[in-house]
Formats: C-alpha cells, structure tokens, sequence
C-alpha cells in the first residue's frame, strides 16, 4: 500500500512536471510569436520612415529640376523664337552653353541639358560646345512625339502636374484641328492637369497626351508640379482615379 501510495504520488509529479514544462513551452511560444511581431513593427515603421525621407528628397529633387526646366522654358518663350531657324539663332551660342552649365551645376542627379529644335537638331547642350551635328529626327521617340504617335506623356512632363503653353508660342502656325486649337487656346489662359483636359470637348485622354507631347517638343510647354491641381492629381492617383 505504501509502495501504490508513491507510485501515485511520483505519477502526480510527473504529470505536475510536464504540465510545467508544456506551461514554459507555451510562455516561450508566445514569447518568441511577440517579439516577432515587435520586431516586424519596428522594421515597418523604420521602412516607412526610410521612405518618408527617400520621398522628401526626391520630392525636393524634383522641384529643383521642374524649377531649372521652368526657368529655361520661361528663357525660350521671352526670346519668342517662331520657326526652328529662329530658335537656332537664339539658343545656339556660347553664352546658352554657359547658361546650360550653369543649371547642369544645380542638377546633380541630371547627366547632361540638351536643346533640341522642331526639326530634330540639337542647337544647344551643357556637355560641350559646338554642339555635335546630331540630328534626332529619324529617332523612334522623336518621331512618335512629333507626330502624336505616343499614348504615354513623355518622360520630362509624366506625373503629377499641370500645363501651360508658353506665351511665347505662334499658336497660329500649329497645323492642328480646331478642337486640338482651342484646347491650346485654353490652355494659354489656364493651368490645368491632364485628367481635366482629357474632359474637354473633342479631346480625350489619347489626344490630350500627344498634343502635350508636341507642345513641349517644340518648346511650347510649361510644367509645374508644385501646383494647387498638381498635387490634387497626384492625390487622386493614389486613389486610383
């Protein structure tokens, strides 16, 4: 009897013993499942702050280059240069060229500036001076802008932001359709963002592009991205309009 009585007594610590151990199991578990989960938090939020700032300073580069591009277009419709002739007179000497290099220097993140006339000739570029006697006008790029073959914008006008066209330009010598020349028109008076001008009477969203495009190749364009709509049209992406 004594003998069952331990027997009993020894089963009873065993299973008080396991008990035990599964208890620090589970503890450890849980412990291991909380400070995994602390850990995906912080690397979360260490992640978003990394973007945060990755987004601030490529904001900031972006408004350095939209400024720098603002300002050589604010140049090219002052100097109010009608035909490709005229443009190659105006931007073509040396004293561009230094210009260039002067706004290549604020531009780290830029390799080269390059000015380029309706005809395809580049006139003007901040790596050397004479200019190459390159013609772009057999390029694919060149010739789908040119002829509003593109359904993208191009690469230097993409993205949130709205458009202008220069005051320079001689909208009367645009060989474009009459819903294509008033939307210039408009646009000449207004800044507007390409969802809004894709809503235009007679335009659409694959007109509005090449008609931007070719605003902008033949240096008729203004883009600014640190407008009130711009960043109304950036907010509006992100909500997948």
């Amino acid at each position: 009897m004594p003998d069952r009585r331990r027997h009993l007594k020894f089963r009873g610590l065993i299973a008080v013993a396991a008990a035990l151990i599964a208890l620090a199991v589970l503890a450890t578990a849980l412990a291991i499942v909380s400070l995994r989960a602390d850990a995906m938090r912080d690397a979360e939020r260490d992640a978003g702050n990394i973007a945060s700032v990755l987004a601030e300073q490529t904001a900031g580069s972006v408004r350095i280059i939209d400024l720098t591009l603002s300002e050589l277009q604010d140049r090219i419709a002052a100097a109010g240069a009608a035909t490709p002739k005229e443009f190659g007179a105006a931007f073509g000497g040396r004293d561009v060229f230094r210009i260039l290099q002067d706004m290549l220097s604020r531009l780290s993140q830029v390799d080269v500036i390059t000015l380029v006339d309706a005809e395809g000739r580049i006139i003007n570029n901040s790596r050397a001076f004479p200019s190459p006697a390159v013609n772009l006008f057999d390029r694919d790029y060149f010739q789908d802008a040119m002829r509003g073959g593109r359904t993208d914008l191009l690469p230097e006008i993409v993205g949130p932001a709205v458009y202008r066209v220069a005051p320079g330009l001689d909208l009367g010598a645009l060989p474009v359709s009459a819903p294509l020349l008033a939307a210039v028109y408009r646009l000449r008076r207004e800044s507007v963002n390409l969802r809004e001008i894709s809503d235009w009477a007679g335009l659409g969203r694959e007109r509005a592009v090449r008609m931007l495009n070719a605003l902008y190749l033949q240096s008729g364009l203004m883009v600014s991205r640190s407008h009130p709509d711009a960043i109304n049209e950036s907010w509006f992406g992100g909500l997948g309009r």
